[in-house]
């Protein structure tokens, strides 16, 4: 599973599935080394598990949080009050076509996010670029192949 790295328990707005450790997440660096698609690959790998008996996960939802404050970094790291689902790309291309979203890229994490700064909500999700570059990995890697994981069947939560 290389997804649900940030959810509704985490403290602040984060990545639901980044691609490599990003330094400047306050995650404390023994747990945030390991949290991220590649140490997550790679704590299996480590562990003894073969790499061609690994799948790569992929989620095809968006995990939000609505942050405290309007603050730097367009809701990323910030600070959060709730967290709350976007159910599917098609959802996420509705917030991308509403004003006041911007869409911005993690150069690290490999990984989209939106930003409403009106009403402080921070989107985490995949898109076709960020799924390619997770599906070359997997080639790359070795592993078995990957999956994608909706929703749908996932339980919802509103901590932070």
């Amino acid at each position: 599973m290389t997804y649900d790295m940030g959810t509704g328990f985490s403290p602040v707005a984060t990545f639901n599935a980044p691609l490599r450790e990003v330094p400047q997440d306050p995650m404390p660096a023994a747990d945030r080394r390991w949290n991220n698609v590649v140490g997550a690959v790679e704590y299996y790998v480590r562990h003894g598990v073969r790499p061609d008996k690994l799948v790569l996960g992929t989620p095809f939802y968006g995990r939000g949080f609505r942050v405290r404050e309007a603050g730097p970094d367009h809701g990323l790291y910030q600070p959060c009050e709730s967290a709350f689902w976007v159910d599917g790309y098609d959802e996420v291309q509705r917030l991308r076509a509403t004003p006041g979203w911007t869409e911005h890229w993690h150069p690290v994490a490999r990984s989209p996010w939106l930003y409403n700064a009106a009403e402080r909500k921070f989107v985490s999700y995949e898109n076709p670029r960020s799924i390619g570059i997770r599906a070359r990995y997997a080639k790359d890697r070795g592993l078995r192949g990957t999956f994608m994981w909706n929703s749908a069947t996932t339980t919802r939560g509103t901590a932070c």
